[in-house]
């Protein structure tokens, strides 16, 4: 007779159990959920963390808050839809899409093409960030780099460039029937192979943080949060980090850069109590974009 199927009790117990592993490639690691969340510091910059979210069995899953509307603050959008949902886990919170300057009253626009949940926030589609990103409501993501043009689109079987103002309707109107969230930053890495110049993102050292969708090699597909607290040029941050992942045997599907600077925040949360590192330096409720990952049971 084949063993009864875990109870969400069960599945939350195992996601609060934390087992620390010391690793080759980098310092140590600590794994929740069973393996499907890992914490690993990083050996090759001073604080520096990895925050890997495997999606093996689909249970971990992402959602995004991309600018506050009706009243609301993006923070309290995200409070309203956690108590909706209290059989969530929330594992890592934290500011994805780089906002612009606010108007006098008025809220924080994320900088670029920007969807919730299938409403258009910003329509503008930024020249310059060649990354967009989109969160599926299923609570997968997926990364098109604009350069290309070839965000594939399965429902409609083909393939849509986001800066072709054909493609770009049909892309709005696709969101809109999928209830898609998309919004647009800096693509670094891109099929395994750096994007961004290294020879000129060297005008400002600071703390960073990026976005990685990596594949292991059987397959199975992980988002990895990379916190950078040292002073660090852009290029070599994102060299570093494609680097480290390669080394850990991962296929770089792509590497954004996610804001760190008047929102720096981030919350990694696997125990239902903040991490004291991984951390960002102000507070998730200042946010104005919220990328969340959370743990589903059963």
């Amino acid at each position: 007779m084949s063993p009864p199927a875990p109870s969400t009790l069960d599945l939350l117990r195992r996601c609060v159990l934390a087992v620390v592993l010391l690793v080759p490639f980098g310092g140590w690691a600590a794994q929740y959920c069973g393996g499907e969340v890992e914490v690993e510091s990083l050996s090759y910059s001073s604080g520096a963390h990895a925050v890997y979210l495997w999606r093996r069995g689909e249970r971990i899953k992402a959602t995004y808050f991309a600018v506050a509307s009706s009243g609301q603050t993006v923070y309290q959008a995200y409070e309203a839809w956690k108590s909706s949902h209290p059989k969530y886990q929330i594992v890592a919170v934290c500011s994805g899409a780089f906002s612009g300057a606010a108007p006098a009253g008025q809220n924080a626009v994320p900088v670029g093409l920007t969807v919730q949940d299938g409403v258009p926030k910003n329509m503008v589609v930024d020249p310059v960030m060649d990354g967009l990103v989109v969160v599926y409501s299923t609570g997968g993501l997926a990364v098109s780099n604009l350069d290309k043009g070839d965000l594939w689109l399965e429902s409609l079987g083909r393939k849509v460039n986001a800066r072709s103002t054909t493609d770009k309707i049909v892309l709005l109107d696709w969101a809109k029937n999928q209830r898609a969230t998309l919004f647009q930053t800096q693509l670094l890495a891109y099929a395994n192979e750096l994007t961004l110049d290294t020879t000129r993102a060297t005008r400002e050292s600071r703390e960073r943080r990026l976005l990685a969708l990596v594949k292991q090699a059987d397959g199975i597909v992980g988002h990895v949060i990379i916190d950078i607290k040292a002073a660090t040029l852009l290029g070599t941050a994102a060299s570093q980090a494609l680097g480290h992942l390669k080394a850990r045997g991962l296929t770089v599907v792509a590497l954004l850069n996610l804001d760190t600077g008047t929102y720096d925040a981030l919350e990694v949360t696997p125990e239902g109590k903040g991490l004291a590192a991984p951390k960002g330096t102000q507070s998730i409720q200042q946010a104005t974009n919220l990328l969340v990952y959370y743990f589903e049971g059963t």
